[in-house]
């Protein structure tokens, strides 16, 4: 069914395009657990995570195949690769739903650990963002989201997590028996010109699914983006230098030019996912003639 408004389906009260910035996940209060034994516990679930599934190698091929080229070229150079890693288990396979690894771990644990199991479920649902080292030492950092006026104390879950203050991180945010600790994954840039390079790459990416920088994505929610979109993220975090991950198209009016009310997406790169299709059926409204018919047709 069309929503006839712009409102998010998540029921929020807010616009499509800003959401879902009031999720934050479930984190139990602060202080509940102490660190070393929620840490002690984070690593646990990962590990369950990560060695569930006796086809997970076959899986991991397969994931490696389905990368572009211009990724799958990179992957042989990679020094860190927890950033593939993280990307395959948290995103790709929600492409794959009711195989994904995550899914299986998840109905392990219920047996020994209700809270663990849901857990997983939830950390599935952590976004890559773009921080600023604002100020730390040893496992305790201070982080401050580009774009936005949010800061957040967190732990270092990994010791091979190497930055310091004025450095920017691309990296996730899981939250478990009250403390947030950072992903399994961080990509550093260095500096302040590292800085102006995430900040730059990652709102390039979003804007190019139709979204703001400041948006906090979900995968129920954004469903339809984000499998590419978090593609696109991980080119970013592996420092892969912006060519061309998806092919495209042959330049066709005004299906391939940019345009305002589609968050500066083109037509056509708005009609690859759904979050994207909703807008271009907005817009559609005050399109006539030509113009009219080849979104028309663009939508099917």
């Amino acid at each position: 069914m069309i929503q006839l408004d712009n409102s998010c389906p998540c029921m929020s009260g807010l616009e499509l395009e800003a959401c879902c910035g009031p999720y934050q996940g479930s984190a139990q209060p602060v202080g509940q657990v102490a660190a070393p034994a929620a840490l002690a516990s984070l690593r646990a679930l990962l590990l369950a995570a990560s060695r569930e599934g006796q086809t997970m190698m076959e899986m991991w091929f397969a994931f490696l195949d389905e990368l572009p080229e211009a990724l799958r070229e990179s992957v042989d150079d990679l020094a860190d690769r927890q950033i593939l890693a993280d990307h395959f288990l948290w995103d790709w396979f929600h492409r794959y739903s009711e195989s994904r690894p995550l899914c299986r771990a998840a109905r392990a644990l219920e047996l020994t650990d209700i809270r663990g199991a849901s857990r997983l479920d939830e950390w599935a649902l952590a976004p890559w963002e773009p921080w600023e080292v604002v100020s730390g030492s040893g496992e305790t950092w201070t982080l401050h989201r580009l774009g936005t006026d949010r800061k957040v104390v967190v732990l270092k879950a990994f010791p091979q997590h190497r930055f310091k203050a004025g450095d920017a991180i691309l990296s996730r945010i899981l939250t478990h028996l009250g403390h947030g600790f950072l992903g399994m994954s961080v990509s550093v840039f260095r500096g302040e010109k590292g800085r102006r390079e995430l900040q730059v790459g990652y709102d390039r990416i979003v804007h190019q699914f139709g979204l703001t920088p400041q948006v906090h994505l979900r995968p129920d929610i954004h469903n339809e983006a984000w499998l590419p979109l978090h593609t696109e993220l991980l080119a970013l975090a592996m420092h892969v230098k912006r060519t061309s991950l998806f092919p495209a198209a042959e330049p066709s009016g005004i299906l391939d030019i940019p345009q305002p009310d589609l968050g500066g997406s083109t037509p056509r790169q708005s009609a690859g996912h759904e979050f994207g299709r909703h807008k271009l059926r907005l817009w559609l409204r005050g399109l006539g003639g030509n113009d009219r018919k080849a979104v028309e047709d663009l939508l099917g």
